[in-house]
């Protein structure tokens, strides 16, 4: 299994490298209620999950009650084969990957939040994405909020032939 899941391990880290991606940010309202939506995220140069977000939405002040969150990422199916051992019932259709993500959220500064906008904005830009609009540093500051997520526990999905998921813990300081 050593093997299998160092494979694993490797194709994760390229899926996610890939950057940007569309993930499905989970967190916990006051009830104790998960609560899901849409957000970028990319890999920072640390290793950490980097988020540029609305500010004022109510995902930071979940976040603020209770930094625990859940990152979950779908990327395409690995073939476009079936299934070889379904756990249940053999729907006929490739499994996609999916890569979830636990750990816990941190407030960026202000100033690391302009400085992970700038580089994330020129990148997609560089990629031909000019459709957001332009923002000055002191636009950044009143309407979005950084977030970094440092990644305690990955587990991984359609990442083998077989219905297999795999989950490891990162340790601390440890690059995701």
């Amino acid at each position: 299994m050593n093997a299998r899941l160092g494979a694993v391990q490797e194709e994760v880290r390229a899926l996610l490298s890939q950057g940007p991606h569309f993930a499905q940010l989970i967190t916990v309202d006051r009830a104790g209620s998960p609560v899901t939506r849409t957000v970028g995220a990319e890999l920072g140069p640390d290793g950490t999950v980097e988020m540029v977000v609305r500010a004022g939405h109510a995902r930071l002040r979940q976040l603020a009650a209770n930094p625990r969150l859940q990152l979950v990422f779908v990327g395409p199916p690995r073939s476009q084969a079936p299934v070889a051992r379904p756990a249940v019932i053999d729907y006929g259709l490739p499994a996609p990957r999916v890569v979830a993500l636990s750990g816990c959220a941190e407030p960026m500064s202000p100033t690391e939040t302009v400085r992970c906008y700038r580089r994330q904005t020129d990148q997609a830009r560089a990629r031909g994405n000019h459709r957001a609009p332009e923002r000055t540093d002191a636009e950044v500051g009143a309407e979005l909020a950084g977030l970094r997520m440092r990644v305690t526990k990955i587990r991984a999905e359609g990442f083998d032939a077989a219905a297999l998921a795999l989950t490891w813990a990162v340790d601390e300081g440890s690059p995701s």
